[in-house]
């Protein structure tokens, strides 16, 4: 079951970067929760299919061309860590932000919650790894 939920998630990041946002929430359920980056000033969790589709629209207007760009996934049984960081341009310049962790756990092959968390570490000590 653990590969299918890293490759159910690298779907969702794909979806996202080209924009199909039904495919990306394809799945969830009404009480998924979706919680942004902490460095963000959006502290905001959504919930469900509509919260990861407001959130991303909100987010993905910062910037110009705006992605995720995976950068390595880590199988923690009924949780996935995505180490990813946001690119796209600004004012014609591209931009990309330091890496991030997105913390994906699932209940049996339905995922219910999306964390971003500051950094790798983090994200290894609450799935309960270390590096």
């Amino acid at each position: 079951m653990a590969q299918e939920h890293v490759e159910r998630v690298l779907n969702v990041y794909e979806a996202l970067n080209r924009g199909d946002i039904d495919s990306a929430s394809e799945g969830l359920p009404a009480d998924f929760e979706f919680q942004l980056p902490p460095m963000l000033p959006d502290d905001t969790v959504y919930h469900g299919p509509d919260g990861m589709r407001k959130a991303w629209e909100t987010w993905s207007g910062t910037l110009d061309d705006f992605r995720i760009e995976v950068e390595e996934t880590i199988d923690a049984g009924s949780q996935v860590i995505v180490m990813a960081a946001v690119a796209g341009t600004a004012g014609g310049l591209e931009t990309k932000s330091p890496s991030f962790a997105w913390v994906w756990s699932f209940d049996g092959d339905t995922a219910v919650r999306m964390e971003s968390m500051p950094n790798r570490a983090t994200a290894l000590e609450a799935v309960g790894l270390s590096e």
